[in-house]
């Protein structure tokens, strides 16, 4: 169900951000599905995966730990992946610059 609410929300987005380099801040990532089913729309739909690097944000630190080897395996060491394991409210400015 999360896959299928993901898939129509990214059907939405304009081409053109696709095409261009992008990064991913994937806040409260659990294991990293959301990014996975980012970069399987990315494929599906014949574009050119421009994600740079994502960042996984999750409090949990056995459940981003899992996040950030799903997506390393899926990436293919193409997607610099990081990592934070903390609330949201705690995260410093600096740590999600892009």
């Amino acid at each position: 169900m999360h896959q299928a609410k993901l898939l129509d929300a990214f059907k939405k987005l304009p081409k053109e951000l696709l095409n261009n380099e992008i990064e991913v801040v994937d806040w409260g990532c659990g294991q990293g599905i959301g990014t996975i089913v980012l970069l399987d729309h990315i494929a599906n739909s014949g574009l050119k995966n421009n994600v740079k690097r994502v960042t996984l944000i999750e409090p949990s630190k056995k459940a981003l730990e899992r996040a950030k080897l799903h997506v390393e395996l899926y990436a293919n060491s193409e997607i610099e992946v990081n990592i934070i394991s903390k609330y949201f409210e705690l995260i410093d400015d600096n740590e999600i610059k892009s």
